[in-house]
């Protein structure tokens, strides 16, 4: 088998030195004052870039003191990025399968996570942090695997409530009618009932004398005053009712924009996600926000073969909306 060994050295005074294994890269340089190395590969498949840089097998590590595990990607000063993990920024700490971009992030204890921006730590497994920031700049959806922009989410949601509004509406005409037949039978019922009784009464004082006549005629008026007053329960259930739909297609309302202004936040910022196909490796970050509700998403790339090309994305917004997305693309 044949192994390939490359030294790469600078001048600055003196002399160069650096030191490489298989399949290895080393860079190093000599100090002022005396021989110094700056850069020393330990492992195979492995490159180091730096003062103090250390990289496992098959791990990259760019800067003065960082260090990676096997797998492992570190870029910027006193970064460190363990098993397949991915530190890019200063003074970083990122255990393995993370994701770490920024200055001073720390992403340990969890895994699949990243950790975006100054001062940034991810707390939990399977999450994106941003550390309490926003992010904008999203550009028009074209396919269906594709993220909508504000616009087209603002649609999606107006024609949504106004499919609702006309829903609910024809609920509330046949609610309203139906109530209403029923009255107007109750009603019915009763003034024909008073009309009967009314007869009864007529009859009954031609044939009585006055004491029945005036006993008759309380009578009667005592049935109508109820009439009424069952008249006025009728309107006040009427209203109760009325009242009580409008409250709940109120509510319907609210929870359906909160699910669409998440669902849409959500596709947009997968649609943010834009790889490179001449790139071996890649990570990718979008996120937006829509009437105040946000989303992040996440996406990694990475080369296989010549012509082929693995995609993983996901993405999370608030009220508990996320997707996940698996891709595979070859050139032909």
């Amino acid at each position: 088998m044949k192994h390939t060994r490359i030294f790469i050295g600078c001048m600055l005074l003196v002399s160069a030195s650096a030191y490489a294994q298989q399949n290895s890269t080393g860079l190093g340089a000599t100090t002022v004052g005396g021989s110094g190395i700056i850069t020393r590969i330990y492992s195979n498949n492995s490159v180091s870039i730096g003062e103090g840089a250390s990289a496992n097998e098959s791990g990259v590590a760019i800067g003065v003191g960082t260090t990676t595990g096997q797998s492992g990607v570190a870029i910027g000063r006193d970064s460190s990025a363990e098993d397949n993990a991915v530190s890019l920024g200063t003074n970083n700490y990122v255990e393995g399968s993370n994701v770490g971009v920024g200055n001073n992030i720390n992403v340990t204890g969890v895994a699949n996570s990243v950790a975006l921006g100054n001062g940034t730590s991810a707390t939990r497994s399977n999450e994106v942090a941003v550390g309490g920031r926003t992010i904008g700049g999203l550009g028009v959806a074209t396919s269906n695997d594709q993220a909508a922009n504000f616009g087209q989410a603002k649609a999606m949601v107006s024609n949504g409530v106004t499919q609702a509004v006309t829903t609910s509406a024809a609920y509330t005409d046949a609610v309203a009618t139906s109530t209403l037949g029923s009255a107007n039978a109750y009603t019915d019922n009763i003034t024909a009932g008073i009309k009967q009784e009314a007869v009864t009464e007529a009859n009954a004082y031609t044939d009585n004398v006055g004491a029945s006549v005036l006993n008759n005629a309380n009578t009667y008026t005592d049935n109508t005053v109820k009439g009424y007053a069952r008249k006025d329960y009728v309107d006040a259930a009427v209203a109760g009712g009325v009242k009580q739909a409008n409250a709940y297609t109120d509510d319907k309302f609210k929870q359906a924009s909160k699910i669409a202004y998440s669902a849409a936040s959500v596709g947009m910022a997968s649609s943010a996600l834009v790889f490179n196909p001449n790139i071996q490796r890649q990570v990718a970050v979008g996120a937006a926000t829509v009437h105040g509700t946000s989303a992040l998403a996440l996406g990694i790339a990475w080369r296989h073969g010549e012509r082929g090309m693995f995609n993983v994305r996901g993405a999370l917004g608030q009220n508990g909306t996320s997707g996940v997305a698996i891709g595979y693309s070859m050139g032909f």
